[in-house]
């Protein structure tokens, strides 16, 4: 038997429905049980120490800088094949984050946190800034289950 004659044999476009069935199958079982996520995520947390406050606000408040939680969080997400992402958006005109955290099976959990609409087009840009950087950090800590020495 020659190779052609295996082909017509082989009914391929079927095949090929089936793989693409198979593949839709698979992703939406992903989509639909974040095991891989979930199990992840808990020995992620298992490890995670609480943070030290190293910073000090302009209002004399101590505080765990994004960069220390950072050096201290990228690792263990690594090690168990997480990863987080945060983007600023905007919701109905409202400055907000959303955030996503990942496993690298595909799974995922995403939030949005809206941010108080405290800004006017006249705020000083400083401002919104360190605000952006006050709420990220809180929602990445929230997120994470991020616990920091004496908490407010």
């Amino acid at each position: 038997m020659t190779l052609e004659d295996i082909g017509k044999e082989i009914n391929i476009e079927s095949l090929e429905k089936e793989n693409i069935s198979l593949k839709s199958k698979i992703e939406a079982l992903r989509a639909n049980n974040n095991s891989y996520l979930y199990s992840a995520f808990c020995k992620f947390q298992g490890e995670l120490p609480i943070i030290s406050k190293n910073e000090t606000s302009y209002k004399n408040q101590a505080y765990a800088s994004f960069p220390a939680l950072r050096s201290i969080t990228a690792p263990l997400l690594a090690k168990y094949g997480l990863s987080i992402r945060q983007d600023p958006i905007t919701v109905d005109g409202v400055i907000a984050f959303k955030t996503k955290v990942m496993h690298s099976s595909g799974q995922f959990e995403e939030s949005i946190f809206l941010l108080p609409s405290v800004f006017t087009k006249d705020t000083n840009r400083n401002v919104i800034s360190s605000d952006m950087s006050f709420y990220r950090r809180h929602i990445y800590m929230s997120v994470l289950g991020i616990v920091t020495e004496k908490d407010d």
